[in-house]
């Protein structure tokens, strides 16, 4: 769907549509809940402006947030292993980049470490906590 993004000025600047692709991709999960429509979503938020930012536009909606956890040994291996990554590619280990603050400026309604139990295993754990959950939340 688009050019390869390359930080160099070119056709696809990464540091100059990156802002303006995650503002529009922010936007897309309010209209998508707005609609009344159920999500799951796999999101790195960060940074704490991306965090304020969800939690202002989310506002009224029932959000179950989850911090899903992983050794950054087992995360390297897991994101080398990915298909869609070049082994050297200098967008390999970005997970591992954001690891050292994602974590450090949200107050997560559920956590779980992922590197103790298959994917399917750690989707039901997180289903479970999910429909067990006080009525409370971190997007309240």
């Amino acid at each position: 769907m688009l050019p390869r993004r390359e930080n160099d000025g070119g056709l696809f600047d990464w540091r100059t549509n990156r802002p303006k692709f995650f503002n529009a991709f922010h936007l897309c999960i309010k209209a998508i809940l707005d609609t009344e429509n159920d999500m799951i979503l796999d999101h790195i938020i960060e940074s704490t402006g991306w965090c304020d930012e969800l939690r202002e536009i989310l506002t009224g909606h029932d959000v179950f947030f989850v911090g899903i956890h992983c050794p950054v040994e087992i995360l390297r291996e897991r994101e080398i292993n990915r298909s869609d990554r070049d082994i050297g590619n200098r967008f390999v280990g970005e997970a591992e980049y954001h690891l050292k603050s994602v974590h450090s400026y949200a107050h997560y309604d559920f956590e779980i470490d992922s590197s103790e139990q298959s994917a399917q295993q750690t989707a039901k754990m997180v289903l479970s906590a999910w429909s067990e959950r006080g009525a409370t939340n971190f997007f309240e």
